[in-house]
Formats: structure tokens, C-alpha cells, sequence
């Protein structure tokens, strides 16, 4: 095995991480360790995602379950989500697996993406079966919604375009990975999706997630990324003064996130 320096070279994009974002650069080198010891197990990119997008939804329901002073376990879960979609693209590089059929970038976008809306709902729960109030609900159902609308959805949206675009190169590298019952059963579904219109190959939806200099600053900093960090502050915060801050952070992504639609609306318009 290589050691950490020549993976890097080898597994990691040559991206400049630090502009995009202060935490970026930290789990992108923490992440190389993660796939060191991952490269040692037979386990695929495909399968990183999905063990990553697991850890997420542990996290997720211990949040339901756990004593607020012990926040800190679903927390280091969180944290590993998100290493998870680190490593996934590391190991594709490192074996070669890597393809343009748009199947990799499928479980990798649902991974990061849809752990958020499950949070959020399982985190309002609890505030529910607490009190049976109402109001963290639907606090928790706004979060995920409006997650789901702004951030979810665009990424759903290119992953059909870059397979209505190379659909016959896509479907070629999938036969070879798959076995024939899948296959034929993948082939099916996907033509129920283009009678429905939904794998036409319509112009590539503009993703606005690097930041220009007028980016909306509140969307840029609720991705996917940035949740383990303040949870981490939530869980430490919690663990200090023993009092749980956690309805203080549902309260905030179930306003901000509505409120950020409603920026990009007025900015879309003028």
C-alpha cells in the first residue's frame, strides 16, 4: 500500500479546497486516512456511499432516542457521513472504477443529500413525542422540504442529464457490473421514467453552490457539509451548560431554509 502522501496524489482531486469553504480542507485530509483503511477491504465506491449515507441515518435516529448530554455520539456519526463522501470518490480514483455512466454520481449525491431532510424530521420528532406539539413538526417537515427544493432536486436534475446524454455508453457499463435480472428490472424502470418525461435530455440545471462574490451567503453555509460542525457546537454546548440547545437548531434551519427560497426567488426575479 502507498503511503498517505503518494494517495493523495493518486486518490484526491487537485481542488483548492480552502476557497470553497474554512471546514472543506480539514475533512478532505482527515478523509485520506478513511480511505487508506478502506483500500485494505474489497469494499467498491458505490459501496462507500452507501455505507457513509448509513452512518448518516444512525445518527439521524439516535438523535430520536439519545440523552441530550450524549449528543456527541450521533454527532462523531455525522462527522463520518460526511468523511464517507470523501473517501467514496478516493477509492473510484484509486481502482480505476470511475465512469461517466452517471450511476456513481447517483449514490454519491443521494448520500449527501438525503441524510439532511431525514435529520431534520427525526430531530423534530423528538420535540414532538416530548411535548405532541405541533410546532417542531412542522418545523422539521419545513426543513426537509425546502432542503429538498434547493438542494436535492438541482442535483437529481443533472444526474438525468448526463444520462439522457450518454445513455448508450451509461447503460453498456452498467450490464457489465450488474447481473441480467437487475439489469433487465434497471431497464424497465427506466423506461417507466421516460414515459413520464423524466429522462429527457433537457438542458443541464446551473447548480449555484460556488460562492461568486454576491452569492446569498445563508445558502452557501447550509449544505450538507456544514451540519456535523454545528451540531458538534450544539452537542458541546448541551454537554456544558446542560441545557438542550438542540430545539434552538431546528428552530433556525426551520426558518432559514424557507427564507433562503425566498432570497433566491427575489434574486432570480430581478
Amino acid at each position: 500500500m502507498e503511503s498517505i502522501e503518494e494517495l493523495k496524489k493518486k486518490c484526491q482531486r487537485n481542488r483548492d479546497f480552502g476557497k470553497m469553504s474554512v471546514i472543506l480542507p480539514y475533512y478532505n485530509n482527515v478523509s485520506i486516512y478513511m480511505t487508506k483503511l478502506l483500500l485494505y477491504t474489497p469494499i467498491s465506491a458505490n459501496q462507500t456511499s452507501m455505507l457513509s449515507m448509513l452512518f448518516g441515518i444512525i445518527a439521524s435516529i439516535l438523535f430520536i432516542f439519545i440523552n441530550p448530554t450524549f449528543y456527541i455520539i450521533p454527532v462523531i456519526f455525522l462527522h463520518l457521513w460526511v468523511l464517507g463522501d470523501f473517501c467514496d470518490g478516493s477509492i473510484a480514483r484509486y481502482r480505476g472504477t470511475a465512469d461517466k455512466s452517471g450511476i456513481g454520481s447517483f449514490f454519491d449525491w443521494f448520500g449527501e443529500h438525503s441524510v439532511p431532510p431525514i435529520l431534520f424530521l427525526l430531530i423534530s420528532l423528538r420535540y414532538f413525542f416530548d411535548s405532541f406539539s405541533l410546532i417542531p413538526l412542522l418545523l422539521g417537515i419545513l426543513a426537509s422540504l425546502f432542503w429538498f427544493i434547493l438542494y436535492f432536486w438541482p442535483h437529481v436534475r443533472n444526474i438525468i442529464h448526463m444520462f439522457s446524454q450518454n445513455k448508450k455508453e451509461s447503460l453498456a457499463r452498467i450490464k457489465k457490473t450488474i447481473s441480467p435480472t437487475k439489469y433487465n428490472i434497471m431497464l424497465k424502470i427506466i423506461g417507466m421514467l421516460e414515459a413520464l418525461g423524466l429522462f429527457k435530455a433537457s438542458k443541464k440545471y446551473k447548480i449555484k453552490y460556488t460562492p461568486p462574490e454576491d452569492y446569498n451567503y445563508l445558502r452557501y453555509h447550509m449544505q450538507h457539509f456544514y451540519f456535523p460542525t454545528y451540531l458538534t457546537v450544539i452537542a458541546f454546548l448541551t454537554l456544558i451548560f446542560r441545557y438542550d440547545f438542540m430545539y434552538a437548531f431546528l428552530i433556525t434551519i426551520g426558518v432559514l431554509l424557507p427564507l433562503i427560497w425566498i432570497i433566491d426567488k427575489f434574486r432570480n426575479i430581478g
